[in-house]
């Protein structure tokens, strides 16, 4: 009889190199440890991009809709591989696999941040040192203080620029969803062959609470790193400038390189802890394997077939991706949206979200959870439990819609269309059409210095302006100090999102048991890979579109067109909610169908008893400890 495995596989090292020390790390408690730290770093990295979309547009002269197909990346590698990885479970070693799709990770949030090193901003520190004879001259001349917008927000001037940041982001996202693909299913796999039954469900969500704070990290992170000038350069200009971009690149750089650290020590851990080898399979012959492949692809099928065949499982996956599209569509340009309804600078939303967005998701889930253990679900109640928070999330949406800060408005722009521009307040005088709005001392915008009548003047404070009383200006937009909206919509938004979060383990619970037992992984499957693929695939770049169809001004023009400079605040607002509101709609009409099917179902299909039901895998794990109690008797 030949082993395929050795008293060396079941411990800590690599190779021939396992010494004594380093055993006292051979626990899943240690795996579970490291394992956690890589997800809450990748989960991070994942979401960063999302935080730094405002700054990556305005270097890269991005449109939204750019944004999200770079977004929608991340998906397309992983759709392309989580069937791939999930087969290849059986036939790799796990924690080694895990380590290299952890570097794989660390390696795409690098390559992100590339585009900043190949074509770095023009320093702002330079303009500041040259001579301001530039900005005397006659404004009669195109050249003007806004100029130097128009050279950051199309990055260094170099149109393929934009192109190459577009392609290496694009690869790094790609990547990212590549070394996202087997990371649940190996590492469930490995903590279920190493754990007690009971335990598994224990370790997962150690696992996935660190998880679930990777936002919050990518935020806040996200947030802090907006505060700081792209060139790390000190610089006069503030934040809210027009012309600020933040150093975006320094997050990748520092999830990337930590991911690359912190996935090394998962090479050390054995394929299994298991003290028995575990005998080793004879090889079957090629014909054979051809046949089971084949036979293998044929069940894939047939299952899938029969999986959605079942009328309240096909039902409840619709009004799933209705729910997730919408939430994809607004949660990829949340920070963005915020900035331009209340007119903050980028880092103020990702503290916001990182602050409230994140805990309501845990709270949520927490409590869903909660839910799904105390209450014993028959089919009816888990629909009733799926269906009852829709109605107030719809609500709550409708109301948050409501809430809103007027549009600001601009001298001399009363229509606020890009084919009706404002004229300078002196009859006199012709100012070019780039967009760099300034401020008042009385609260009154301005087009840009020119059209505020300003002769002289720095990069950052613009002074002799004959239209304005004090005869200065400050870039940027003058802040909303009349608008005390921006706190409900957070705690609306707060509610709203536990609301919604609360459903997530209930849909889970439903997904897994309305199909029989032997189609529980596929219903799993199914779900994860069509959500994947109709919803968090599509979901960014439908945002995207909606956030450019508000957009009024745009930085270059025809096909040299880049990032959106101002925008309609009325027209965003319907755009995203308005879209947001039809899919819960569409959902929530879907679930009450399926509450009507399941009403008088008081048992899981293939259960005898309605009681049948505290825990996802009782049943299945019961039957295995009295398989192992019978088997140590025998012994």
């Amino acid at each position: 009889m030949e082993y395929s495995s050795n008293y060396l596989a079941n411990m800590c090292g690599f190779h021939r190199c396992r010494p004594n020390w380093l055993q006292s790390c051979a626990s899943i408690k240690w795996f579970t440890a490291c394992y956690g730290v890589t997800s809450l770093l990748t989960s991070s990295l994942s979401m960063y991009m999302v935080s730094q979309i405002t700054t990556i547009e305005r270097q890269f002269g991005f449109s939204s809709t750019r944004s999200g197909q770079l977004m929608a990346c991340n998906d397309i590698g992983f759709s392309a591989f989580v069937l791939i990885a999930s087969y290849s479970a059986n036939k790799v070693n796990i924690p080694r696999f895990l380590c290299l799709s952890t570097i794989l990770y660390g390696i795409s949030g690098i390559l992100c941040s590339v585009p900043h090193f190949l074509h770095p901003p023009q320093p702002l520190g330079a303009d500041v040192n040259r001579t301001d004879t530039q900005l005397r001259r006659s404004l009669n001349e195109t050249r003007n203080f806004s100029a130097h917008v128009q050279t950051q927000s199309d990055g260094t001037g170099n149109s393929n620029s934009g192109t190459v940041a577009l392609a290496l982001i694009a690869i790094g996202m790609v990547l990212q969803g590549v070394g996202k693909a087997p990371r649940s299913p190996m590492a469930g796999k490995y903590l279920d062959d190493n754990t007690k039954p009971r335990e598994t469900g224990f370790y997962m969500g150690i696992i996935q609470t660190l998880a679930i704070f990777g936002p919050a990290i990518a935020y806040g992170l996200g947030g802090l790193f907006s505060q700081v000038y792209v060139t790390l350069e000190p610089v006069e200009i503030h934040p809210r400038d027009p012309r600020w971009i933040g150093a975006w690149w320094l997050g990748f750089l520092v999830f990337g390189v930590a991911a690359i650290v912190f996935a090394v020590p998962l090479a050390l851990f054995p394929s299994s802890f298991c003290a028995t080898p575990k005998v080793a399979a004879n090889r079957a012959p090629r014909e054979q394997c051809c046949r089971r492949t084949l036979k293998d692809v044929i069940g894939i099928f047939t299952s899938s077939y029969r999986t959605l065949r079942i009328r309240e499982y096909s039902l409840l996956l619709v009004a799933n991706i209705l729910n997730v599209i919408g939430y994809s569509a607004f949660m990829s340009f949340a920070p963005k949206y915020l900035e331009v309804q209340f007119n903050m600078p980028p880092w103020t939303s990702n503290v916001i979200l990182g602050a409230f967005g994140i805990p309501a998701v845990c709270i949520g889930t927490f409590g869903g959870g909660l839910l799904t253990r105390k209450l014993k679900l028959t089919p009816s109640r888990c629909s009733l439990v799926m269906f009852l928070p829709q109605i107030p999330c719809l609500i709550l949406t409708f109301v948050t819609m409501l809430l809103y800060c007027d549009q600001p408005r601009i001298h001399n722009w009363a229509q606020q269309r890009s084919n009706f521009l404002p004229a300078p307040c002196g009859g006199d005088r012709i100012c070019s059409n780039n967009f760099l709005p300034v401020c008042a001392g009385n609260g009154v915008n301005y087009f840009s210095p020119c059209h505020a009548g300003c002769s002289e003047g720095t990069h950052f404070k613009f002074t002799n302006c004959t239209c304005v009383e004090t005869g200065e200006v400050s870039p940027g937009l003058c802040k909303f100090d009349n608008c005390d909206k921006l706190w409900w919509v957070v705690a609306v938004n707060f509610v709203g999102t536990v609301l919604g979060a609360s459903v997530m383990m209930p849909s889970f619970i439903f997904n897994l048991r309305i199909v029989p037992d032997k189609l529980k992984s596929m219903s799993i499957g199914i779900s994860s890979l069509a959500i994947s693929l109709f919803a968090f695939l599509p979901g960014p770049v439908i945002g995207g579109m909606l956030v450019d169809a508000a957009c009024i001004l745009w930085t270059g023009e025809g096909d040299a067109r880049g990032s959106c400079s101002f925008y309609d605040n009325s027209a965003l607002r319907n755009n995203i909610y308005g879209f947001g509101i039809s899919c819960r709609a569409g959902a929530i009409v879907l679930m009450a169908v399926i509450v009507c099917l399941t009403w008088h179902m008081d048992k899981w299909p293939g259960r005898k008893h309605k009681a049948e039901v505290d825990f996802v895998y009782e049943s299945h794990i019961r039957g295995q400890e009295d398989a192992l109690v019978a088997k140590d008797a025998a012994l």
